[in-house]
């Protein structure tokens, strides 16, 4: 990596952890089944669809958390690219529900990155 900008992905991952452990902003995070971790992380923005298919109504909570680079994360795969299975799971502390994780995009310095995650609810339709 070019020095330059592995001080400016240090510098800038470094400030936003400092602010999320000022705030006390964490979340469980388990990658493939492993047993969860804390991560410091920030909510940025959540969504929530609603659907009737075939009689079954489904609710869906999509949520995208702000991780800075930390320690073990994110995981990696063979091709130095953030690493996602269908087992990875997160859960803010202090609430009581897990979302999946679907994707984990860095942003353009390697600072940080968006972790998008779902919550499916689906049930009878009345």
């Amino acid at each position: 990596m070019n020095p330059v900008l592995a001080e400016i992905q240090s510098a800038a991952s470094g400030a936003a952890l400092e602010v999320l452990k000022e705030l006390g902003s964490t979340i469980q995070y388990s990658h493939a089944g492993g047993a969860p971790v804390t991560l410091y992380a920030a909510p940025a923005e959540a969504n929530t669809d609603q659907a009737a298919i075939m009689g079954v109504r489904t609710n869906q909570t999509t949520i995208v958390f702000n991780v800075p680079a930390q320690p073990n994360f994110p995981p990696l795969d063979t091709n130095n690219l953030p690493s996602v299975t269908p087992q990875d799971w997160i859960q803010p502390n202090g609430v009581g529900v897990q979302y999946t994780v679907k994707s984990i995009v860095a942003d353009p310095v390697g600072a940080s990155y968006a972790m998008t995650a779902v919550q499916r609810k689906a049930k009878q339709a009345s």
